[in-house]
């Protein structure tokens, strides 16, 4: 899999994020929660950002359910943003204020 950051925002203090487990198998695990709690904590400790943000596509309905678990909010959504086996689907925009835990 792969962890890490697409943007930083060094003025604003704040990243988008992005996980992915390649592995099926491999999914469900937990494995993704925790490497987002290490990515998390080095953000707020090692970094100092302030808000960390990520897309998700609304048919994973698992990772949303995770990054809720660990603290993400829904900001909004790109309608139909994503064409995927013959249908549409959209983008959920997720962030999370890392001084909120």
């Amino acid at each position: 899999g792969l962890l890490g950051f697409n943007h930083v925002d060094w003025i604003n203090r704040n990243a988008e994020i992005f996980i992915f487990i390649g592995e099926a198998s491999q999914q469900g695990m937990g494995i993704g929660k925790q490497a987002m709690q290490l990515l998390i904590d080095f953000s707020r400790n090692n970094l100092n950002l302030h808000m960390l943000y990520l897309n998700v596509f609304s048919y994973n309905y698992g990772a949303i359910k995770m990054y809720e678990k660990i603290g993400f909010s829904i900001d909004g959504r790109l309608r139909e943003s994503k064409f995927s086996k013959g249908k549409y689907h959209d983008t959920i925009i997720m962030s999370k204020l890392l001084n909120e835990g």
